[in-house]
């Protein structure tokens, strides 16, 4: 009898940890696991100047031009507005708070085409990398073309255009020229 209840206190010992085990690893591991920032009692903020340089600006204006009508493009889209976690959210986590310069969307459904890249020349030339590692792995995993653009004074239209319907998906393609 005395055994019985050894062993009934022993599963109970064991089975109470394992839940408080289980509670506290749910806890650590969980997607609603948000830090929540301190409201502060002043925002001592400022406007920031200027949100796009006159070239980006020229650039986008310009590639609104040449995309096709079903498109549009718009400038310093959040990656994680792109893309959404499937499963766990490491790398969801890791591309937080990273921006991509211009994003081509398909207008009638925002679906994202397309990523540019704008860079300047001399880094190019160097071959320097531009956009974080993080962010790349992202957007290809999704299948997001990315370009680089070189930034200069003159926007050649034509290279441009030629550029961009070249890195649109096939499929994509195919939809915009039945559609005419």
């Amino acid at each position: 009898m005395q055994e019985t209840i050894i062993a009934v206190g022993i599963v109970l010992v064991a089975l109470i940890i394992g839940v408080s085990i289980i509670v506290i690893l749910r806890r650590k591991y969980s997607n609603n696991n948000v830090n929540e920032v301190a409201t502060p009692k002043e925002f001592n903020l400022e406007i920031k100047k200027p949100y796009l340089t006159m070239a980006e600006l020229k650039f986008l204006e310009t590639l609104n031009k040449v995309l096709p009508f079903e498109c549009v493009a718009f400038p310093k889209v959040g990656v994680d507005s792109l893309v959404a976690p499937k499963g766990d959210k490491l790398g969801y986590n890791a591309i937080s708070g990273n921006y991509v310069d211009i994003c081509v969307f398909l207008i009638q459904t925002m679906e994202p085409l397309l990523v540019i890249e704008l860079v300047e020349e001399n880094t190019i030339k160097q071959g320097l990398k531009v956009m974080n590692a993080n962010t790349i792995k992202a957007l290809n995993a999704v299948k997001i073309p990315i370009i680089k653009y070189a930034m200069s004074d003159k926007i050649d239209k034509e290279d441009l255009k030629t550029k961009v319907l070249k890195s649109l998906k096939n499929d994509v393609l195919v939809s915009l020229i039945t559609k005419k």
